[in-house]
């Protein structure tokens, strides 16, 4: 629909997932958003599709809208190490436009990430996915 800009609630889940941006444009949204002590041995994930309402619930943003074709993304500051930890999501919007920062403890449980980064030397037992952004 032409020029529509409805906005949803995150329980209903209504998503128009596929938006255009290159991976490289992806990267720079998350690296702009990360202080420099933060990137060390950090990986920057994406979320394949539309985050699910479990999601949502983790991070604490339930019953907030989110526009159309978000994109979400999970950083962890510390992979490999056990269970909670600093993290980071990034929720923004079609254009790359930083919707909410939310500091997190866990990775998400619906394990439907994508590496998008890694910096440094993370060895492939400390990731949360086996697959890579293209």
């Amino acid at each position: 629909m032409q020029g529509h800009r409805g906005l949803y609630k995150a329980e209903i889940l209504f998503y128009i997932w596929g938006m255009n941006l290159s991976k490289d444009t992806l990267v720079n949204i998350a690296e702009s958003h990360l202080q420099q002590d933060q990137i060390k041995d950090a990986v920057i994930y994406l979320f394949a599709n539309a985050p699910t309402a479990d999601i949502i619930n983790q991070i604490h943003y339930k019953g907030q809208t989110i526009p159309n074709e978000s994109k979400l993304f999970f950083i962890d500051l510390f992979p490999g190490t056990n269970w909670a930890h600093p993290s980071l999501y990034l929720l923004v919007d079609r254009f790359g436009n930083l919707i909410k920062k939310l500091k997190g403890e866990f990775p998400p449980f619906d394990n439907d990430l994508k590496v998008l980064k890694t910096f440094g030397h993370v060895e492939d037992w400390k990731l949360l996915s086996n697959e890579y952004v293209k």
